[in-house]
């Protein structure tokens, strides 16, 4: 885009970023679902073309071996594939 970021101001949680950003902090990457999060001043724009992508994990028990939870991993280990 032209320009180099410089990072400053972190936070612990994402839904805190559209609050710096809300007090002149700079601007931030978020996932859409973040858009539900409304502040006085925020404008949420999508980006254009081929999204970033963020690798997500899932955590399960070991000891859980319930079917509900069988089919879910089978769901997500399927989506993941696909997506």
């Amino acid at each position: 885009a032209g320009f180099s970021p410089v990072l400053g101001q972190e936070a612990p949680q994402i839904s805190s970023i559209v609050h710096l950003v809300a007090a002149g902090f700079g601007v931030s990457v978020v996932p859409q679902s973040i858009e539900q999060i409304r502040a006085e001043g925020i404008a949420y724009l999508r980006i254009e073309g081929t999204s970033p992508r963020a690798p997500i994990g899932l955590a399960v028990s070991a000891e859980n071996r319930s079917a509900t939870v069988r089919n879910f991993l089978a769901l997500a280990r399927r989506q993941s594939r696909s997506g």
